[in-house]
């Protein structure tokens, strides 16, 4: 079978430079899942990444500069079975690309461009989840010219503020008290395609995400994983620093079936689903990933079964394995450069080589310090060995990098 697997910013579409690490390390591990599972794999890239890409798919499909990525992904889409969509859930990135492929009539091997658009509203998807019975943080929105009469029903300090359509912490703040509120909502606002924000309550606990296969009807919660999340207030910024998997907590059941409710809420969600919680005394849902997420290279790493291979397994909805076997421990992390830098071709090459390294900016240019290097992905036996070998790879990258 000839699968196409497209991540949005490798394939050169715009907006898309600011997740092309975390994007090219989702598009390796699932394209080496795909092909050690027998399936020949074709992958739209642009041609300023094409070279430095590290794919080992069985045919890359070059965009060449200043053409539409979508021409070159029409003209492959005739020629595959299906098809598995890596992009950020909003209208204009997830949406779009699965309603292109769904009219030219090839398999989406994920959601539905209808569950997508649920899951890409923040606001939206928690009004589903509230409807199904689904723990969820109370929550509202705001559009741009709010009036104080809209926000007068905020569920209390300290807040979560958003953007409903937003992707990862972009435009995420913690707010404590009112002082903040309004320069939280306004960073939201810049930061929404649609201009709005969501006010959400805060629930302190453990960050976690549910990783979940689905069928469209059926759901296997695959692994509960720890997600480090930098909540930052207004005008410092918020980001995902990485995670580890599996997460052993006393409430990893419950939030199993917590995620897989949330799951079966939203109709058409199928293949890789990620389900983001709080921790607390119970599990609350925070949001929906339908596409793949960044806890996927971890958690191929400590599964026993191939991941990719049951994402296919499931978009064709053919019958779905019972459990995920797991064995030891992973660890995702962004490396971060340490000072200024410049990537050379060879430097990009010494990258591609570390065993540990997952995604990497496959192209030469300049690094700002704190700016991200690389995205680490390792193993060992138990948590300390797997530390143990994140120093290493992070050594290693830094080193490469200049120190």
């Amino acid at each position: 079978m000839r699968v196409l697997a497209l991540e949005y910013a490798l394939a050169g579409f715009a907006g898309g430079e600011e997740i092309v690490i975390e994007g090219h390390a989702m598009l390796r591990a699932l394209v080496g899942d795909l092909e050690s599972g027998g399936y020949r794999v074709v992958v739209p890239v642009a041609s300023r990444f094409a070279e430095h890409c590290g794919l080992r798919a069985s045919e890359l499909a070059v965009v060449p500069e200043g053409v539409d990525p979508r021409e070159v992904l029409s003209e492959r889409l005739e020629e595959v079975e299906g098809a598995v969509l890596i992009a950020p859930a909003f209208e204009s990135a997830l949406y779009s690309l699965a309603k292109f492929v769904e009219e030219r009539g090839v398999r989406l091997l994920g959601p539905t461009p209808r569950a997508v658009s649920v899951c890409s509203d923040k606001y939206a998807t928690y009004l589903t989840l509230s409807r199904a019975g689904v723990r969820v943080p109370r929550a509202l929105q705001v559009a741009r010219g709010y009036s104080l009469e809209e926000i007068a029903e905020i569920p209390g300090f300290p807040l979560v503020v958003k953007p409903v359509d937003g992707v990862g912490c972009t435009g995420l703040s913690l707010v404590l008290d009112s002082s903040e509120l309004d320069s939280a909502i306004e960073r939201a606002l810049r930061e929404s395609e649609s201009g709005r924000a969501l006010i959400q309550e805060y629930v302190s606990g453990v960050h976690a995400s549910a990783s979940l296969l689905s069928d469209g009807e059926r759901v296997v919660p695959l692994a509960l994983n720890a997600q480090r999340v930098k909540l930052g207030r207004p005008g410092e910024g918020s980001e995902y620093v990485g995670g580890i998997t599996p997460l052993f907590h006393p409430l990893e059941e419950e939030a199993l079936l917590e995620a897989a409710k949330a799951v079966r809420a939203v109709r058409g969600l199928r293949g890789y689903v990620g389900v983001d919680l709080v921790l607390e005394r119970v599990p609350f849902v925070v949001e929906i990933n339908p596409r793949l997420t960044t806890s996927y290279v971890g958690l191929r790493l400590v599964s026993a079964a191939n991941l990719g291979a049951e994402i296919v397994r499931a978009g064709l909805g053919l019958r779905l394995l019972e459990r995920v076997e797991k064995r030891g421990c992973a660890i995702v992390e962004k490396i971060k450069a340490e000072r200024a830098c410049t990537l050379e071709e060879g430097a990009l090459e010494a990258l591609a080589r570390i065993e540990g390294v997952a995604g990497y900016r496959p192209a030469p240019g300049p690094v700002e310090p704190g700016s991200d290097l690389a995205l680490a992905a390792v193993w060992g036996r138990d948590l300390e060995e797997a530390e143990s070998r994140l120093e290493e790879v992070r050594s290693e990258v830094h080193e490469i990098a200049g120190g």
